[in-house]
Order: structure tokens, then C-alpha cells, then sequence
């Protein structure tokens, strides 16, 4: 898998919910009293001067308090508008009416000439059914990362990790009906070249195990990822989508299971605060196709920070 790390957003950035950002001196420089309080009740709202309506940014209220993303999904690139899409056609002298195909659109944005073109696009993380984030970066270098993960192979799958932020400058690069993302890691890969970077399971290579553990192993991913809601931003699915990418047991319990006549039926995932951290218990389901005995195997995921890690490993629950 490719790595693209990111800067993460300074503390300064960061603000509570509920409570008025302000200086003694508004950005507008209008003289005015104060920047106008974040009211609760929208995802994002407009951040600006009570006085002369100055709009200063937007502030995405519903994570306010500090929102991490584990997305698992697609990175699109798109313009904000039609005059950028006419910009592109005239710095790449190409018809505008034309499809403009991902590969040609890389090429041009990883040109410096073309940099102010790259800082103008919407940068769109996608899930298995809705638009999840929009990615924002801080440095040029961020930037670039971005452009270099674009991709026209449809297999190619893109894992974002990352902090919502609370606030951002107002930009047409920006879709106000969507989080804004900071991105501090983005993986690109397929999902061929993921299930063969997998340890085999301990069974004898056979040609027949060996196209079955492709096989469930591709499935178990999909399951996983491509679940309908799965935008990566509540702590159930940022951690299914950890287990999916970081623990291969469940790939392993899975082509056993499956070997031995029983098939996945569910997933569940529950929050279960613990010492004041929160805490997933995930569990799947295993059932036999002759005597439907069902088994169920539980493990457990930290989602507190940033980076969720696994509090209690992979074992049969009789509960």
C-alpha cells in the first residue's frame, strides 16, 4: 500500500462547541464587537461579523468537539465551479465540452505551472454510498500527495485517516454540505494487492485453498468497508474499517469458518466506554449450513484518538 502522510491541523484551529470565537478586533477590520457564536443545530455554519456581515469561515458544528475519520472510499478530484473547469481547458488548450480523463487531469495538476489550478479543486473523499469529506490540506506538499493519489483504475481503493475540522476558511474548494477533513495518513491501493500483502492462514497450500482465501478474504474487505452507512466517522465504523486493515485474525477466522461449512451472517458493533475512553466491541457471526449452530467470535478496538488500536484480541464468546 502507498502512504501519503499529512500535516495535522495546529491546536489553533480547534474550537468548542457552543461558544463565541472572537477577537478584540474583527478580521474584517469594521470595528465591530465581536464575531458572531457558533449556534448548534447545523452540520456546518457561517462564521462571521455580527456587524458589517463579514463571513470569515465555516464551522462544522456536529464535530466541533474534535472528529476523527477512518474512511475507507475513493479520492475524486472536481472543479468548484465553471470558471475553473474553463481554466483547465485553456492552460491544457483542450476542448471544454470533452471528458476529461483522471490520468490527463493528474498530469496536468502535478505541473508547478498548474498549482493554482490543484489549490482551486474540490478534493472529495467517497464512501460505498454518499460523499463522506471534504479533504483539506495546509502545505503544498499535501497538496501534491493528493493530485499523485488520483486514479482512473477503478480498483484502486483509497483508506483516509484523519481529524474534521472545526473550522476553515471560506473557499469554493470547500462543499459546505460536507466536513471538512485535515488528512494526516491516505493509503492507495487495490484490493488484489491488499489481500495478497495478507499472512497466509496456517492450512497446507493448496491450489483450491489458495484461490478460497482470495476469494473470502476479498469478501470479508468488502463486507467490511462497503457497508451501506459506513462513512467512517462514527467510532463503530472507523473501527471496523481499523479491523479491516490492520488485523488479519478476522480474515483467517473467516476462511477457517468458511472451511469448515460455516458462512458469515453479521457484523455487529456496539460502543462500550471504558475508564472514560471509547471502546468497540466488534462481533461476527458464524452460522453452519447443515446443523445452523451459531458461533460468535468478539474482539475489541480503542476510537478514542486519532488512531484506533485493538484493547482485546479475537476469541469465541458463549454469551
Amino acid at each position: 500500500m502507498n502512504e501519503k502522510s499529512m500535516t495535522p491541523p495546529s491546536a489553533g484551529t480547534m474550537q468548542p462547541p457552543g461558544v463565541t470565537i472572537g477577537t478584540d478586533t474583527p478580521p474584517c477590520g469594521c470595528g465591530g464587537p465581536h464575531v458572531s457564536a457558533i449556534t448548534p443545530g447545523a452540520e456546518n455554519q457561517t462564521l462571521g461579523c455580527t456587524t458589517c456581515g463579514h463571513v470569515q469561515g465555516l464551522v462544522n458544528v456536529a464535530q466541533a468537539a474534535g472528529g476523527f475519520v477512518y474512511a475507507v472510499g475513493h479520492l475524486r478530484a472536481r472543479f468548484p465551479n465553471l470558471g475553473a473547469e474553463k481554466e483547465y481547458a485553456q492552460q491544457t488548450d483542450s476542448d471544454p465540452d470533452a471528458l476529461i480523463r483522471t490520468q490527463e487531469m493528474k498530469t496536468t495538476l502535478l505541473d508547478e505551472t498548474n498549482r493554482h489550478l490543484a489549490r482551486q479543486m474540490q478534493w472529495i473523499f467517497t464512501g460505498p454510498a454518499s460523499e463522506v469529506c471534504t479533504v483539506v490540506t495546509r502545505e503544498s506538499a499535501d497538496l501534491v500527495n493528493l493530485v499523485e493519489a488520483l486514479s482512473d483504475d477503478d480498483q484502486t481503493v483509497h483508506a483516509l485517516i484523519g481529524h474534521v475540522a472545526v473550522y476553515v476558511e471560506p473557499s469554493a474548494s470547500v462543499q459546505p454540505n460536507l466536513p471538512a477533513v485535515w488528512v494526516d495518513q491516505l493509503f492507495s491501493f487495490t484490493v488484489e494487492e491488499f489481500v495478497r500483502s495478507l499472512p497466509d492462514p496456517d492450512r497446507e497450500s493448496k491450489v483450491e485453498d489458495a484461490e478460497a482465501w482470495i476469494r473470502t478474504s476479498r469478501q470479508l474487505f468488502s463486507w467490511l468497508t462497503q457497508r451501506s452507512g459506513n462513512r467512517g466517522l462514527s467510532d463503530q465504523h472507523r473501527a471496523m474499517n481499523y479491523l479491516a486493515l490492520r488485523y488479519p485474525p478476522i480474515y483467517h477466522l473467516a476462511f477457517n469458518q468458511q472451511h469448515e461449512g460455516k458462512a458469515l451472517i453479521g457484523v455487529e458493533a456496539h460502543l462500550t466506554p471504558n475508564g472514560g475512553r471509547r471502546e468497540v466491541a466488534v462481533r461476527f457471526i458464524f452460522r453452519h449450513a447443515q446443523t445452523h449452530v451459531t458461533e460468535r467470535y468478539d474482539c475489541q478496538v480503542d476510537t478514542h484518538d486519532l488512531f484506533p488500536f485493538l484493547t482485546r484480541s479475537l476469541m469465541l464468546s458463549y454469551d
